[in-house]
């Protein structure tokens, strides 16, 4: 087979995107997570909480649970702006376990609205220097806490990111593990080559002066979220060494997939959306880069109905990049342990592509809800 000028357009970019990979898969092996067993150091516990009245309680009943002191160990869930009972069941569940130090921030009056203004409010009233955070719709085994600090603590990082693994059993939620799981994994890869671009909030340690020394007690960026990554940059920009990634299944955490299609698309608008403000060249040719991989390999699908000469060079594209995909997602999930059978990759491979684009362009003419709010994207 002889290949144009165009077809050899479509075959480089699918070799270049399985560079891609390996580079990753690098990355993802180089993670070697140690610990020093027996290190308790006083630790705050940070959540940030907007309309969570279905699964505070969970939450809190797994923080309390933890294999740690309790007396080296404070709470704080930071509120913002509840519509719900969700501060009365904080409230409550406190009176039953008087004897741990549980703090309830409610948002004041003076307060911007949004999970990073909850944040630097709740950063800013904790008592220790180590910090620990995670979401209200998480939960997590009774090791987590000492695993994050544990390892945290001999990285003798500033900001360590923790695994953080989607629970679904529909074919919908269990195609978003998948998805969800290769982000985390790349994040992760990427800490190793000490190039970070990417943190959940609902695994991560950090130091309080690593956060008050990178200004985000004062958030300014137009996005209602994405301050963990903000903050993510700023350690990066000054040490990339700094950040870690905590390999260890002790330290997973646990959120729900979204359950509808419309959630799901709302919420993924909004991560991209964020893009343009993280003011990172990596994290900019990153997004470009996989866009454009994706877009091109759509286009030439499409153009090959007009075009059928052309299917030949995309269908090579598609084969080199599912190929790629299929082996990274398969070795990551070693660890990840996500058991969703054969069908769910199948379709994963098949629309990302399209997710992907679509997901892209929409966060660039679309606004997205959030926390029942409206922002522009």
């Amino acid at each position: 087979m002889i290949l144009n000028l165009p077809d050899l357009v479509f075959v480089f970019a699918g070799l270049l995107y399985c560079v891609f990979i390996f580079i990753l898969l690098v990355g993802w092996n180089k993670v070697k997570s140690e610990k020093q067993p027996g290190v308790s150091v006083p630790v705050s516990i940070v959540v940030c909480m907007r309309n969570e009245s279905n699964t505070i309680e969970n939450l809190l009943n797994c923080l309390i649970e933890q294999d740690y002191p309790y007396e080296k160990v404070e709470i704080i869930i930071s509120d913002d702006f509840s519509e719900d009972d969700s501060v009365s069941k904080v409230k409550e569940f406190k009176v039953s376990y008087p004897e741990r130090t549980i703090k309830i921030l409610k948002a004041a009056k003076e307060q911007k609205p949004g999970k990073k203004f909850a944040l630097a409010a709740a950063v800013s009233t904790t008592s220790n220097e180590l910090i620990v955070m995670t979401d209200a719709d998480c939960r997590m085994n009774n090791q987590w806490l000492k695993t994050m600090v544990e390892v945290h603590l001999t990285a003798h990082a500033k900001i360590s990111a923790g695994p953080v693994s989607l629970q679904g059993k529909d074919l919908f939620e269990q195609v978003q593990q998948i998805e969800f799981m290769s982000l985390s994994a790349s994040s992760a890869a990427l800490i190793a080559h000490q190039k970070p671009i990417l943190i959940n909030a609902a695994n991560m340690v950090f130091s309080k002066s690593a956060f008050i020394h990178s200004g985000r007690l004062e958030p300014s960026e137009h996005s209602p979220s994405g301050d963990d990554t903000f903050f993510l940059l700023n350690v990066a920009k000054q040490n990339p060494c700094a950040v870690s990634f905590i390999k260890m299944n002790e330290a997973m955490v646990f959120t729900p997939a979204s359950k509808n299609l419309s959630a799901f698309i709302q919420q993924r608008i909004r991560w991209a959306s964020k893009t343009t403000e993280y003011f990172s060249i990596p994290v900019i040719i990153l997004a470009l880069f996989l866009f454009f991989v994706n877009a091109i390999m759509l286009f030439g699908f499409l153009l090959g109905i007009f075009m059928p000469a052309l299917l030949q060079a995309a269908a090579l594209m598609f084969l080199l990049k599912t190929t790629a995909d299929i082996i990274f997602l398969v070795t990551v999930n070693r660890f990840y342990q996500n058991i969703t059978g054969v069908l769910p990759l199948i379709v994963t491979v098949l629309i990302y592509p399209v997710y992907l684009t679509t997901i892209t362009v929409l966060a660039m003419r679309r606004k997205y809800v959030w926390k029942e709010r409206t922002h522009n994207s």
